[in-house]
């Protein structure tokens, strides 16, 4: 953070849900920093509300959403609260104002979905449990590391619920979501198809899929 700030960046933009959870929410608690941080599908959005990205092909494929947890519900920022603890008996206690309560109501969800809405032939399904009733892909948190079963069997849970919207492919915009969403679509033996969201950006700007295949190759 201090190499940002001596650089004078301004913004900070995270393709990692994950990363951009901990420049928003978490270091905030400890220390201010005077630069923006968002997320690869807050400036997609913008650049394309801005007309500085422009569709030009249609991407004629259903897809339905997956919430990250860090981009969505962990992505609500802690409230500052000044108010005094006022003890009734032992260990119990009311605070006084009462604390602002953190829902997760105030992740990112318009961004992605205003993206998809506006991809040429592309069908957007949703899900039963989406944006701060999402279910977890299974992988963060150190679950994938730790507990390999539960977090795949957590990953085809969300398979399943992403069969029964209808839609042939699944998209969401985070690296740990997509590693661990795959392998619960291999294990399952699903025929749904995962894709990041700047994949689906890539191809409705004109990329080929085989040329996607190859950039995606290569980044890898």
């Amino acid at each position: 953070m201090n190499t940002i700030e001596l650089k004078g960046i301004e913004t900070v933009v995270f393709s990692c849900a994950g990363c951009f959870d901990t420049f928003k929410v978490d270091y905030p608690l400890t220390r201010k920093y005077d630069f923006e941080v968002k997320h690869t599908v807050e400036l997609f959005d913008e650049l394309i509300e801005s007309g500085r990205l422009k569709f030009i092909k249609k991407v004629p494929i259903s897809v339905t959403y997956h919430d990250p947890c860090h981009l969505g519900r962990n992505a609500e920022r802690y409230e500052d609260w000044d108010g005094d603890v006022l003890p009734l008996m032992p260990l119990v206690s009311i605070n006084i104002p009462p604390k602002p309560k953190r829902t997760g109501s105030k992740g990112i969800y318009d961004a992605p979905r205003k993206i998809l809405k506006k991809i040429p032939g592309l069908k957007l399904k949703e899900m039963e449990r989406i944006q701060e009733y999402a279910y977890c892909c299974g992988a963060g948190a150190g679950v994938k590391s730790a507990f390999p079963e539960m977090a795949l069997e957590t990953a085809k849970t969300r398979i399943e619920e992403a069969e029964d919207s209808g839609a042939d492919n699944i998209v969401s915009a985070c690296p740990f979501c997509s590693m661990n969403l795959q392998d619960g679509i291999k294990d399952k033996k699903s025929k749904l198809k995962y894709f990041d969201i700047s994949e689906l950006i890539l191809m409705a700007l004109g990329l080929e899929p085989e040329k996607l295949k190859q950039a995606t190759a290569e980044v890898v």
